[in-house]
């Protein structure tokens, strides 16, 4: 009874590595497939060269102003969301520096 159940131990251990094969055969047939189908559909034909803005152009509108418009004083600055764990306390913090600078000298004529 010992002895059927070694031989029987063998032939699964046999019929297991042989299956380990299979598989894995099986594996590199479809990774090639998928990698095929990858570079097919995500192929990148097309290199192009421009200028990186951060301002979008489609959500900013362009104003023209009146040659009175000439003694106005006219600060603009970049904000960009970070994405860590503090993005908002950060952004907000870079937000509420420029807002303070820019009010520090209200009411004082601008020379």
């Amino acid at each position: 009874s010992l002895e059927k159940i070694k031989k029987e131990m063998v032939v699964l251990k046999k019929e297991m590595a042989n299956a380990a094969v299979d598989l894995g055969n099986q594996i590199i047939i479809s990774e090639r497939a998928i990698r095929k189908l990858k570079d097919k559909l995500f192929a990148q034909t097309k290199i192009s060269q421009q200028v990186e803005s951060p301002v979008d152009f489609v959500q900013s509108e362009v104003k023209p102003f009146p040659l009175s418009f000439d003694s106005l004083k006219f600060d603009v600055q970049f904000f960009q969301v970070q994405t860590s764990a503090d993005a908002s306390t950060a952004h907000a913090n870079s937000v509420s520096g420029f807002v303070a600078n820019s009010f520090s000298g209200a009411g004082q004529p601008t020379l």
